[in-house]
């Protein structure tokens, strides 16, 4: 019992910096055309999150697809092929 308290405080600060990392970089790149309220140039962040839901049985193949997407984005290998023709016209 002791170790495992001993893991988590130390894990605790690491999981709180991965979170706050992970908001940090949405919010400086994602949100600018990703909002959560009204798409304008993108699919809100809620579009995205259910079609995504459909997609993917288990969240360590959608972190696998994402990680690998983000940094490649293309138009062949996404998943919202229609929001991408409904936001470029």
């Amino acid at each position: 019992m002791i170790n495992m308290i001993k893991m988590f405080l130390l894990l605790f600060p690491l999981l709180s910096f991965a979170k706050m990392q992970g908001a940090l970089l949405f919010n400086g790149n994602c949100a600018t055309c990703h909002h959560t309220d009204k798409a304008r140039s993108a699919p809100t962040v809620f579009e995205i999150r259910k079609q995504y839901l459909n997609a993917f049985r288990d969240k360590k193949t959608f972190v696998e697809y994402m990680t690998k997407w983000v940094l490649q984005p293309n138009r062949a290998t996404s998943l919202m092929e229609d929001k991408i023709e409904a936001t470029t016209k």
